[in-house]
C-alpha cells in the first residue's frame, strides 16, 4: 500500500509522522496509565530481567504479548541508562523513557499510515494532510498519546490490515495485511474474529471475480497469518498458565443492557462519544450516508470501517466493564477511530465551514482533556471503591470532565496546549505546501 506512494507522497508522510512527534514531546505529561498499563510494564520488565512473563507483582497478566514485547526496546534502552547512572530504580527510568517515547512513536507511525491510506483513497495531498492532522489533535487520539494504553497500538494494526486488504483497485491488494490483523489479535485477543473473518472472506470475494489464483494466495497468506497468531497465543498462554488454551480473560462477563451500553459509549455525559471526540461521531455518519448511497468504491471502504466499528460497538456495549475503568471517553472504541476518520473528509469539498467546526469541537474537548487532573479527581473519589465508578459515566455530578481544573496551573496549561497546536499547525501547513508544490513541479517537468 504505502510502496506505492510517490516520493512526494512519502516525504509529506514523513514530515506529518515527525511533526506530530515533536509536537507530542513538547505537550509533555507522559504517563502509564492506569492499572492495564502498569501491568503490561511489569510482563516487560520480567522479561528483561527475569526471562519470564509471568510477573512478580501481579503473577500472570491477562493482556496479550504484543505491546509488552513490543515496549522491550525503550524499556531496555531507559534501564540501561539507570543502571549506567546508577539510578536507585533503574526499571523506573526504563518506565519513564517508554512512557515518553513508545506511544508517541506509535501515534507519528498511525499518522504516516494514515496519509498514506487517504492518499491510496483518491483523497488530495493536502485533504489527505489535513485528515491526517485532525486525526491527531480532534479525536481521542491525542489524550491517548500520552499514556500507554493499548488502544492505540490496536488502531495501528487494524488501520494497516485493513488498508492492504480493503483497497480501490483489486492489483493493489497486499497479503501481508492478514498478518497485520494476525498482530492486532496478539495484542487483544477480541480481534481474532476480524483476522478469521477477513481470512474467510476475501478468497470467496475472489473467486467470486473468477480469480482463482488471488484467491489461492489469499487462502495460503490467511492460513499463515492464523497459524502466526495460533502459535503466538499458545507459546504465550503456555509461559503464563502452563496450557495452549488457557487466556487470560476467563471470567468476564457481557452483563450491561445493550442500551444501557450504547448510551454510554455513544451519549453519555460521562463516556459519550458525540462529547469526547465529536469529528469521529460525525465520520460515523457520514459513513453511513456514503454506504447508503452506493459510492464505488469509497462505499467499500466505508463499510469495512463500520462493519467494525458496529460490531465491536455491540460487543463493549454488552461487556460488563464496558466504561473502560478509569480514562478518557470512550476508550474501547479508539481502535476504529482512524478507519471511519477518513469519511470525514466528504465535508472537505464543499462544507468546509463544517468540517473545521466539527474539528474545532474536538479540538476544545482535547484541550480541556489536556489542561485538567480528571486522573487524580477519579482516584480520590472512586479509589476507595465506596462510590461506584459507573456513577461518572451516566451521572452529571461525578463525570471527571467537569473536575479537577487546578486555578493557574489549568491556564497555563491551556495556554501551552494552544501554543504548540498553533505553531505545529501552521509548520504542517508550511512544510506540506512547499511539498506539494515541489511534487507538482517536478511532476510537471517530469
Amino acid at each position: 500500500m504505502w510502496g506505492l506512494m510517490t516520493r512526494t507522497d512519502r516525504r509529506i508522510g514523513r514530515a506529518l509522522a515527525l511533526l506530530a512527534f515533536l509536537a507530542l514531546a513538547a505537550l509533555g505529561h507522559h504517563t502509564w496509565g492506569t492499572v492495564d498499563a502498569i501491568q503490561r510494564l511489569a510482563v516487560t520488565n520480567a522479561v528483561l530481567t527475569r526471562g519470564s512473563v509471568v510477573t512478580p507483582e501481579y503473577g500472570p497478566v491477562k493482556y496479550g504479548p504484543l505491546q509488552p514485547f513490543l515496549m522491550l526496546p525503550t524499556y531496555a534502552l531507559g534501564y540501561g541508562i539507570g543502571e549506567l547512572a546508577r539510578a536507585p530504580e533503574p526499571g523506573r527510568v526504563g518506565y519513564r523513557v517508554t512512557a515518553f517515547l513508545f506511544t508517541p512513536v506509535l501515534v507519528s507511525l498511525l499518522v504516516y499510515l494514515w496519509y498514506g491510506f487517504a492518499r491510496r483513497w483518491g483523497q488530495d495531498r493536502a485533504s489527505a494532510a489535513v485528515g491526517a492532522w485532525t486525526l491527531l489533535w480532534c479525536t481521542l487520539v491525542l489524550p491517548y498519546s500520552r499514556l500507554l494504553f493499548s488502544e492505540l497500538l490496536s488502531a495501528t494494526m487494524l488501520l494497516a490490515g485493513v488498508a492492504y486488504l480493503c483497497v480501490p483497485r483489486d492489483e493493489d491488494r497486499r497479503p501481508v495485511g492478514f498478518f497485520f490483523l494476525a498482530l492486532a489479535s496478539l495484542n487483544y485477543v477480541v480481534f481474532v474474529p476480524v483476522l478469521l473473518v477477513a481470512c474467510a472472506a476475501l478468497p470467496l470475494y475472489e473467486l467470486g471475480r473468477a480469480r482463482p489464483g488471488e484467491a489461492r494466495r489469499a487462502i495460503i497468506s490467511g492460513a499463515a497469518a492464523i497459524l502466526f497468531a495460533l502459535v503466538g497465543w499458545g507459546a504465550y498462554n503456555v509461559a503464563r498458565y502452563g496450557t495452549p488454551l488457557r487466556f487470560g480473560y476467563a471470567g468476564e462477563s457481557f452483563s450491561t443492557p445493550l442500551l444501557e451500553g450504547l448510551y454510554g459509549l455513544l451519549a453519555s455525559p460521562g463516556r459519550g462519544l458525540l462529547y469526547y471526540s465529536l469529528p469521529t461521531a460525525a465520520a460515523v455518519v457520514l459513513a453511513v450516508r456514503g454506504v447508503a448511497t452506493c459510492r464505488d468504491p469509497a462505499g467499500v471502504r466505508d463499510a469495512s470501517a463500520l462493519l467494525l466499528f458496529g460490531s465491536y460497538l455491540l460487543l463493549y456495549a454488552r461487556w460488563g466493564s464496558f466504561e473502560g475503568g478509569w480514562c478518557w471517553g470512550p476508550r474501547f472504541l479508539i481502535p476504529f477511530i482512524p478507519l471511519v476518520h477518513v469519511a470525514l473528509l466528504a465535508l472537505l469539498p464543499r462544507l468546509r465551514v463544517a468540517f473545521y467546526s466539527v474539528c474545532a469541537a474536538g479540538l476544545l474537548a482535547n484541550a480541556w482533556e489536556y489542561s485538567i487532573e480528571w486522573g487524580p479527581y477519579e482516584k480520590a473519589m472512586f479509589g476507595s471503591g465506596v462510590i461506584d465508578y459507573r456513577r461518572s459515566v451516566f451521572e452529571l455530578e461525578y463525570v471527571s470532565a467537569l473536575h479537577g481544573f487546578a486555578g493557574s496551573t489549568s491556564i497555563e496549561r491551556l495556554l501551552q496546549f494552544a501554543g504548540i497546536a498553533f505553531l505545529s499547525s501552521f509548520l504542517v501547513a508550511r512544510v506540506v505546501r512547499r511539498h506539494i508544490a515541489a511534487g507538482e513541479s517536478g511532476e510537471a517537468t517530469g
